[in-house]
Parts: C-alpha cells; structure tokens; sequence
C-alpha cells in the first residue's frame, strides 16, 4: 500500500508539470524537460557504462540545456519577442555557445587520458538518442494542433492512456509475449488493448472537445503508439544489457526518468514527421 501511495504521488508531481507547462506556463515545462533531459544523461552515462568525468559530463550536460534553450528563443516567440533590447545578444548566447562548448569538448576528451573513441561515442549517441527528441518535444509544445492545446499534450495524453491501458489488459488477458528476451512483461493482447482503447478514447475526447479531422488524428494516434512502443522496448533491451532493472532511482516508486520518458524519446520525432506529412496532404487539397 505505501509503495502504491508513492507511486501514485510521483506519478501526479511528473504529470502534474509536464500537463500544467503544456497549459498554462510554458517555462515551466521548458524547465522540466531540462531537469529530465540532464538527469536521463546522467542515467545513460551510468547505463552503457562510459567512463566519463564528472567535468565533461556536467559541460555536455550544459551545452545540451543551451541547445534546448535555442529552440525555445528562436521558435517561441511568447518567452522573448524579437523587439526585446537584448535579444541579439542573448540569441548569440544560446545558439553559438554550445558550439564552443562542444569545440571544447572534443579537445577535452582528445587529452583526457580516458578512451576518447567511448567519450566521443557517449556524446554522439546521447545527442540523438535524448537531446535530439527533447528539441522534437519543444516543437510539439510551440505547435498548436488545436487553439491553446498543443501537440505535446496529444502525444503525453496519448502514451500514457496506452501505457495503463496495455498494462491493464496485458495483466487480465495477456497469454502471447511480444519479443520475451528483451521485455517478458509486453504481450500481443496488451499492445492491440492499449492501442484500441487509446484510439477510441482519443478520438471521443477530440469529437467532444475539438472536432480535429478522425482520420488524421487516428494516423497519428497510432504513429504515437507504435514508436512509443518501440522506445519502450530499446530501454529495455538497454537496461537489459546493463543488468539492471530500472536506470536510476529518481523518482520514488518509478526509478528513473529514462524509465519514464523511453516512450517519448522515440515518439516525439515520429509524432512530428506525422504532422508535417498531414500538413502537406491537407494543404494538398
């Protein structure tokens, strides 16, 4: 029961952020994207085993918040307008920074007496792997689907209707393992529940609320479905290799925020692809 009670309350904290930046105040979610994104570098770091300094991990750390930070100032216009007197300087700040500092970095690692090769490697694959998505995920945030609801909300609201719901139908019915030697609680039955259920819930909400085209919205349900599955099942092959069973204890009751955000990392970019191809289809006719 108290296990339960402190994951429930995690739960709400986490969601709570992320739902109340997406609609209300947008540097709140700004912020709690970089907490996730720094503290999931930290856990990937310790997940594939680089030996890495402390130092270089806190710059990467910093460049990797800077290039959040030049999304945000070059494509939200609502945190800085472009009139503003110190606009220049402050765009130079956060767009050209991080390139000096990942100059930088380079020559660190270069004479560092660590293996550069792994250094490099752990830069390279966290870059894509967690900054690369955490940008996608702004720009779901700055692209409204519909009026003040943006397209992040649509992807959140959408993996964790299916994550419960796959789980729950997946505990009650689930006979058949999808890959067991990388994630032997995933069965058939809960993927093709949650995905049911996931689009019938998302398409009342959108008949109640906001009247979106249902075939576009459904395409892009089941685009946020399917990749969110497979950044699932890449975590878990990782955490798998590592030999671990969560990858940090950050949050009580959950683990660790790779563990919470495995399913954005890979679905944010394809939600995003989904939408422009949508846009161009639309505008097509």
């Amino acid at each position: 029961m108290k296990n339960f009670l402190v994951r429930s309350a995690s739960a709400i904290v986490y969601a709570g952020l992320l739902i109340a930046g997406c609609i209300w105040w947008s540097p709140l979610l700004y912020i709690t994207l970089g907490f996730l994104l720094v503290t999931a570098l930290f856990e990937f770091k310790t997940l594939i085993g680089v030996d890495i300094s402390l130092g270089m991990l806190i710059l990467w750390s910093l460049v990797s918040l800077l290039l959040l930070a030049a999304v945000v100032v070059i494509f939200d216009k609502k945190i800085l307008p472009y009139n503003h007197i110190y606009y220049f300087y402050f765009f130079f700040l956060v767009v050209f920074l991080p390139i000096i500092l990942s100059f930088l970095l380079i020559i660190f690692s270069t004479l560092s007496r660590k293996p550069s090769r792994r250094v490099i490697s752990y830069f390279s694959i966290s870059l894509m792997y967690l900054v690369v998505p955490m940008i996608f995920a702004i720009a779901l945030h700055i692209y409204e689907i519909s009026k003040d609801i943006s397209g992040l909300l649509l992807l959140l609201a959408t993996l964790w209707i299916n994550d419960t719901m796959a789980y729950i139908f997946g505990s009650l019915i689930g006979k058949h393992k999808m890959i067991e030697r990388i994630s032997p609680g995933k069965t058939w039955e809960g993927f093709f529940g949650g995905l049911i259920f996931t689009m019938a819930t998302i398409l009342i909400i959108n008949q109640i609320f906001f009247d979106l085209d249902m075939i576009s919205l459904g395409i892009i349900v089941l685009v946020i479905v399917l990749s969110g599955t497979i950044g699932d099942l890449l975590e878990s092959k990782l955490k798998r290799e590592a030999g671990v069973k969560d990858s940090g204890t950050v949050i009580p009751g959950h683990g660790g925020v790779l563990d919470r955000i495995d399913s954005l990392l890979v679905a944010a970019p394809f939600t995003v692809v989904a939408l422009i191809i949508n846009n161009i289809i639309t505008n097509l006719h």
